[in-house]
């Protein structure tokens, strides 16, 4: 799990968020994750992803909520979602996934 990391440190916020901290070669990014009552993933917000400015990159506020799911083999899977760029007119949405027949592998081994 890309999750399960040395270099992420942990810091409960509430019952429901969580901020994850993760440092390499002198770079820190931090990300608040949040979860439903169930304890589901529902967004992972980012005050430091790089968004194209010209030609320099720049800090922007980007989430990834997952607004629908479906339960296959007895585990919840996203099945819908969006990918989003804070901007001061607002969110500007930039990937959607929609696909009640989507199929998710985990823990895959590559051959």
């Amino acid at each position: 799990n890309a999750l399960i990391n040395p270099g992420i440190s942990w810091r409960t916020e509430n019952d429901n968020n969580v901020i994850a901290t993760f440092e390499n070669a002198g770079f820190r990014n931090s990300a608040r994750l949040s979860f439903d009552q169930d304890g589901m993933l529902i967004n992972f917000v980012t005050d430091t992803r790089g968004k194209l400015d010209g030609d320099h990159l720049v800090d922007t506020r980007w989430a990834t909520p997952i607004i629908g799911w479906r339960v296959r083999e007895g585990r919840r899977e996203a099945v819908e979602g969006l990918a989003l760029y804070y901007e001061t007119s607002g969110t500007a949405p930039y990937i959607r996934f929609e696909d009640p027949a989507m199929v998710l592998e985990y823990n895959r081994v590559p051959r």
